[in-house]
């Protein structure tokens, strides 16, 4: 069987290498430290131009963090207006509202 090297797997063996390491810290530490670095590397390399990845980035995830980071407010949070409500479009308010900020945060880390 032949198979290729993937962002996905590459993720997938640093995170696990990360999880050991610090549990382990004693452990061939320098190796597993030149190892994530070189996966970092290889998946800083394998990014495309517009920010995603081969085979597992769909262009709706990036449009909608996209859309998260543009609508944060200038306090560093989001918030929208009830008056979103009646206008059926998004109206921001005037300072974050912890709801809002959450959910936003809750759904940039789901995509991390």
């Amino acid at each position: 069987m032949v198979d290729y090297t993937y962002v996905e797997c590459t993720s997938a063996v640093m995170q696990a290498l990360k999880h050991f390491s610090d549990r382990y810290p004693q452990y061939r530490g320098i190796e597993i430290r030149q190892c994530l670095l070189d996966g970092l590397h290889y998946v800083k390399q394998k990014q495309r131009k517009d920010g995603s990845w081969y085979g597992n980035t769909p262009p709706e995830l990036k449009r909608a963090c996209q859309w998260l980071v543009e609508h944060r407010l200038p306090d560093g949070g989001w918030g929208e207006n009830f008056e979103s409500c009646e206008q059926k479009v998004y109206v921001p308010a005037d300072k974050s509202q912890i709801v809002n900020t959450a959910w936003a945060l809750l759904g940039l880390l789901a995509v991390r």
